[in-house]
């Protein structure tokens, strides 16, 4: 029985860490407007890249969630996820 759990948590993880990075997209792929996704901004200088949660516009414009409507040009991101695929 503890061999069994010996391979069975380093398989759960590797499961688990394929489901979430499965949902993440490069900028090649363009997400759908007016739906709600996390974007990573692209790393500049010394800056920490913290996600950001909003929508793409029709003119590739981001619109982020936070207050003041921060807008981001797609260009400057450099990856997303759908919120729906990242909640259980």
């Amino acid at each position: 029985m503890k061999q069994d759990i010996e391979f069975a948590v380093p398989l759960f993880k590797a499961g688990a860490e394929w489901r979430i990075n499965s949902v993440w997209h490069s900028i090649t792929v363009i997400p759908d407007c007016h739906r709600f996704a996390i974007f990573i901004p692209k790393k500049v200088g010394m800056t920490k890249r913290f996600p950001v949660m909003g929508m793409l516009e029709e003119n590739k414009v981001f619109v982020s969630s936070r207050p003041g409507c921060i807008l981001y040009r797609f260009y400057e991101m450099e990856s997303w996820a759908y919120l729906d695929d990242l909640l259980p």
